[in-house]
């Protein structure tokens, strides 16, 4: 997957009187459970957050994706291998990107959601 974030794809107009509206006043959590990763791939996850200029700039505003690998370049990045059984958590405010398999007979299995506070006592999840 190219660089992308979890939060724009919550302002989305098509969005409009759904509940995940009101994640954008908190982190959006994502939740990924590796099931099968033949041929590798790896979590890259930037320390960085757009802000809505920088979407809209990019046209990106209501999809999160994708951002170009050349803006990121000079951003602090971690790259996390993942493997069969690993369950992962992390802020999808955060731009982050999942990298290719090997080759092309390789393939990735990941059963994933996303979650969000939408007050304070309310958590909501999607998928």
């Amino acid at each position: 997957l190219a660089p992308h974030d979890d939060i724009s794809q919550c302002t989305a107009t098509n969005q409009q009187g759904f509940e995940i509206q009101s994640v954008v006043e908190h982190p959006v959590v994502a939740v990924n459970l590796c099931v099968e990763n033949q041929g590798g791939g790896e979590l890259h996850y930037w320390n960085i957050q757009a802000d809505n200029k920088s979407k809209a700039m990019l046209g990106v505003e209501e999809t999160g994706y994708p951002y170009p690998l050349k803006m990121l370049d000079d951003i602090e990045r971690l790259e996390i291998k993942i493997h069969p059984g690993d369950v992962y958590f992390f802020n999808g405010t955060n731009i982050h990107a999942v990298s290719s398999p090997a080759n092309s007979a390789s393939f990735r299995t990941t059963i994933s959601c996303l979650m969000g506070f939408i007050n304070e006592r309310e958590v909501i999840y999607w998928t």
